[in-house]
């Protein structure tokens, strides 16, 4: 988001906030306000943990396969570097070429793998997150809260910091399958 849209939201909440000032005053309670620190969530949250290791495995053949070809592109060029003086120019010739093929492959599948590793990232970090914001509105309904916000926060006291308490959820929920 940018920062000016950011500022927008933040306005246009404000002003809900504000119109609905008359309802809360006839309420006899003052405004229930929490809030959540959304990076701390995804990073500390066992979900996240989980889908991370998961991550790992699931890309760990295709790292290792990458790892093998940077070897042997590398053996490839460490012997045209030791014996490219000594080889007839046909040999020292097809030698350059497979080198530069298999940079070209490697750049390629190195770049596959990145862009299907942020893809598949991308995909947990939203399914964490659609959790986790699930989980916030459960919270601010059970709990009877008016306003839940999340960074850009300039300032919040911890008496009314959510977060550790959506984590232990989260813990819960993590422990109990779901």
């Amino acid at each position: 988001m940018t920062t000016g849209f950011k500022r927008l939201l933040w306005c246009v909440l404000a002003l809900g906030y504000l119109s609905t000032a008359s309802t809360l005053a006839q309420d006899e309670r003052p405004p229930k306000i929490g809030f959540v620190n959304a990076i701390r969530i995804v990073e500390e949250a066992p979900q996240g943990k989980a889908a991370l290791q998961q991550l790992e495995q699931e890309f760990l053949p295709r790292e290792e396969r990458i790892r093998v070809q940077v070897e042997e592109l590398q053996q490839l060029e460490d012997q045209l570097a030791n014996e490219g003086n000594n080889m007839s120019e046909l040999n020292r010739l097809k030698l350059e070429q497979d080198i530069r093929k298999g940079r070209r492959r490697l750049e390629r599948e190195q770049e596959e793998f990145r862009e299907d590793l942020n893809f598949r990232r991308n995909q947990e970090i939203e399914n964490l997150q659609l959790l986790v914001h699930k989980l916030i509105a459960d919270i601010g309904q059970r709990d009877k809260f008016d306003l839940i916000v999340q960074e850009p926060v300039v300032w919040v006291s911890n008496r009314i910091d959510l977060t550790e308490q959506v984590l232990e959820e989260l813990r819960e929920k993590f422990s109990q399958g779901q």
